[in-house]
C-alpha cells in the first residue's frame, strides 16, 4: 500500500486565531496517585501550548448519596452525605496544596468544585454536558483495576471513556498491571 502526500490548504478566518479559540481541558482531581499522575500530565501537555491557546480546569467531582423519602433512611443519607461532604472539603484543600506546589507559575488553570447527586461519572457527564458541550479534552486517572474489580466496584474512567462525547485521555498511575 502507498501513501500520497497531498497539498492541503487552510482559510483562516481572523476570529479563529488560537486565543479567540482556546482549546479546551478539564482534568478529574481528587487525592488519589491516579489523579495526580492525570494532573501531572495535563501539566505536562499544557507546558507545550501558549497559554493564550488553552483553558484548563482543575475539577473536583463530589457524588452525594441521593436524597430517600422512606422515614430514618433520609437521615441515614443525610450522616453519610455530611461525612462525605468533610471527607470532600480535606481533599480540596489536599488538592489545592498539590496544584500549588506544582502548577503555580508553570501553567495557568482554574479551580473549580462540582457537588451533585449520583454517581462520579454520571455528575462528570452532566457537568461537561451541561457546561462545557463544546470541550475539547477530558483528562481522568484510571487505579488500573483488574476487569473483576471493575465490574464489581465501577469505574469513573470506563464511565467517561464510553459516555462522554469529547475526547477522553485515561492516564494510569502504574501501580499495578493485572487483570485479574
Amino acid at each position: 500500500m502507498s501513501t500520497t502526500a497531498k497539498n492541503v490548504a487552510f482559510k483562516v478566518d481572523a476570529d479563529s486565531s488560537p486565543s479567540a479559540n482556546p482549546l479546551k481541558i478539564i482534568v478529574a482531581a481528587n487525592n488519589t496517585p491516579s489523579a495526580r499522575k492525570a494532573l501531572d500530565y495535563a501539566l505536562a501537555l499544557c507546558s507545550k501550548i501558549p497559554p493564550a491557546c488553552y483553558r484548563l480546569e482543575v475539577v473536583h467531582f463530589t457524588a452525594l448519596n441521593p436524597q430517600q423519602t422512606l422515614p430514618y433512611i433520609d437521615h441515614l443519607e443525610r450522616a453519610y452525605n455530611m461525612e462525605i461532604q468533610e471527607a470532600a472539603e480535606k481533599d480540596v484543600a489536599i488538592c489545592k496544596k498539590y496544584l500549588n506546589e506544582h502548577f503555580a507559575g508553570k501553567i495557568k488553570y482554574e479551580f473549580i468544585e462540582v457537588e451533585g447527586e449520583g454517581e462520579t461519572g454520571p455528575l462528570i457527564e452532566e457537568y461537561i454536558n451541561e457546561s462545557h458541550p463544546d470541550l475539547d479534552l477530558f483528562i481522568v486517572g484510571t487505579r488500573n483495576l483488574g476487569s473483576l474489580q471493575r465490574w464489581a466496584l465501577g469505574s469513573v474512567s470506563d464511565y467517561c471513556l464510553h459516555h462522554l462525547r469529547c475526547p477522553v485521555t485515561v492516564v494510569k498511575d502504574g501501580s499495578s498491571d493485572d487483570d485479574t
